[in-house]
């Protein structure tokens, strides 16, 4: 009886409009101007539907006929019709092929890859603007207006959401992150939603109205908009693309993985902020002039979860460590220590990478890239042939292999753009024979004759910021390295000793990727004709190339008896200056 008589109170409400926000927050939306003279292309939808097997053909054509959509006049019911409409088409098209897209790095990239990257990306934002100006409509009109339309507006503002994480998903497989624009639009939509309606009710998602995706067929505006921060303060530019869809499979994991509340003026630990009008994704401390109001996002729940499950995986004493780590259970084992390593290193002091010192390219910057190359290099030092150059030592100061000419060859010389003690940035223009090159990989660079004594790193995080060229950050591991072979339970694999002078100095040893348990798996390293028994302590880094473990190796053991150094045989006498 309460229930039908709150339910007639509530009807009489909307009726006399006595319930309906007075939307005060304005969305300031740069949104085009739409002409009389503007077309959306012509064509039949069967050309469509006949290029379903061939996605690429489908995003031309689909991007051909929308590309003046929103330069168009359209009523705002035409132009819902034709959002639903085109939605249907796009969306199950771009999942399954962004899908199949991360299974490679895609450095170097094939033009058919970046071809339907961007195509995905600019019809997703065609879609995302098309949205806004049915959003702009129902939210700026009068009171009436919009308590006609009140149902649809947080659909309108599911479906941007949507469309947003599909375009972050795109752009980040050519590591590339979300524009501007996208972020203000995101922050601002969800902000006035917050404020006049309720973010928390769930609705359909476009996948299960599409029927492509049962179990996951509701979701709130709050689970959207919270999942679409999440993957940028991750920053998915610092995991390889067939891992980057794990951040939002490993958030849904977690119960009440971050919440929304107001800003009061104190941030707590695991506290970020969102500005409405903000550019930008959650930012980690204030601004001194925020573009408006702002909203705090606290991920204490997220940050504990991973901090239990690490733990968890660096500690476990069985070769299959699921039932430790219920979150884990649906990753590949293979792929365990990578993750806990990405997730991890998340939560590790970031060195500043917003600015970077001025470009300069160094003729004879040389770089080994990947374990193997980096054993091989090490190994030839050593050996009798030390003194003679290779064709990888020539082919190592160009991140191509092979150039057409001598532009091209200039164009793929590496630049540093930025170092310090921990990180250093380098830069090269990417053409079709670029070196493939991943996150996670180990590297070992010098400049000139320095390459004979090199320091060793590791991919951290890449970055396209525009046209063809190519940023690469590279995380400092050790100032010294040796090739050895170790034999694990009587298996022998090539290994590499390194030292890292940081700290009071400390050995690690890499390897081809395995499954290793700490304080149970015997370890030997053979070298100089001699056997050494060591202890794996912990993991340092992890990746599809190697692993990274700290020992109980000492110096003394190595006769060491202050830090090592390379030969002198092969060390240039005078150290070339990078900067």
């Amino acid at each position: 009886m309460a229930g039908a008589a709150r339910k007639i109170v509530g009807e009489a409400k909307n009726f006399l409009l006595l319930d309906i926000p007075k939307r005060s927050i304005p969305l300031h939306f740069k949104l085009p101007s739409p002409s009389a003279r503007a077309k959306v292309g012509s064509g039949s939808s069967a050309e469509l539907y006949e290029s379903d097997d061939d996605p690429l053909e489908f995003l031309k054509l689909l991007h051909a006929r929308i590309k003046f959509l929103n330069f168009a006049k359209l009523a705002t019911g035409a132009r819902l019709r034709a959002n639903r409409d085109l939605l249907k088409k796009f969306y199950p098209v771009a999942i399954p092929l962004l899908v199949e897209l991360a299974k490679a790095d895609g450095i170097p990239e094939s033009e058919d890859r970046r071809q339907a990257l961007m195509l995905t990306s600019d019809i997703a934002s065609i879609l995302i603007i098309s949205h806004a100006f049915i959003f702009a409509n129902y939210y700026e009109g009068s009171t009436y207006h919009y308590a006609r339309h009140r149902k649809r507006v947080p659909e309108l503002a599911s479906c941007i959401f949507e469309l947003l994480l599909l375009k972050q998903r795109a752009r980040a497989l050519r590591y590339q992150m979300l524009e501007p624009n996208d972020w203000s639009m995101a922050n601002t939509v969800f902000y006035v939603m917050r404020a006049y309606e309720d973010t928390q009710q769930a609705m359909p998602t476009l996948a299960s109205e599409l029927k492509m995706d049962a179990l996951r067929s509701k979701k709130s505006l709050n689970d959207q908009f919270i999942l679409l921060q999440i993957e940028a303060w991750f920053d998915l530019l610092r995991l390889p693309t067939h891992l980057q869809w794990v951040i939002g499979s490993y958030v849904l994991k977690v119960e009440n993985a971050a919440h929304l509340r107001e800003d009061t003026g104190a941030l707590n630990a695991n506290e970020i902020l969102v500005y409405c009008y903000g550019k930008q994704a959650a930012e980690t401390r204030r601004l001194d002039t925020p573009a408006g109001p702002a909203l705090v996002l606290n991920l204490h729940n997220l940050v504990e979860a991973i901090h239990e499950d690490c733990q968890a995986r660096g500690t476990t004493n069985t070769r299959d460590a699921s039932h430790a780590m219920p979150r884990f259970a649906h990753f590949e084992t293979a792929d365990h220590f990578v993750i806990r390593n990405q997730l991890l290193s998340r939560l590790m002091p970031k060195e500043d990478r917003a600015a970077s010192s001025g470009e300069q390219q160094v003729d004879e910057l040389r770089i080994f890239a990947g374990f193997s190359a980096v054993f091989a290099l090490l190994r030839h030092q050593k050996s009798e042939f030390g003194s003679e150059e290779r064709l990888e030592d020539r082919l190592s100061k160009r991140s191509a292999a092979f150039a057409v000419d001598g532009r091209e060859v200039r164009k793929s010389l590496w630049s540093f753009s930025f170092q310090s003690e921990n990180m250093t940035r380098f830069t090269t223009t990417e053409g079709k024979d670029t070196n493939a090159m991943g996150i996670g990989m180990l590297l070992a660079y010098g400049v000139a004759d320095e390459v004979n004594r090199p320091r060793v790193a590791v991919v951290s995080r890449v970055s396209r910021p525009y046209g063809r060229v190519l940023e690469l950050d590279m995380r400092f591991v050790a100032s010294f390295c040796e090739p050895v072979v170790l034999d694990f339970n009587t298996v022998k694999v090539p290994g590499l000793m390194l030292y890292d002078p940081r700290g009071g100095g400390h050995w690690a040893l890499a390897f081809p990727p395995r499954d290793v348990l700490m304080g149970i798996d015997k370890v030997e390293i053979h070298r100089n004709k001699k056997v050494i028994s060591v202890e794996l302590t912990r993991i340092l880094d992890a990746s599809s190339d190697f692993y990274l473990l700290e020992t109980t190796l000492t110096s003394p053991q190595l006769g060491f008896y202050s830090a090592p150094q390379y030969p002198a045989a092969v060390a240039r006498q005078t150290p070339v200056r990078i900067f």
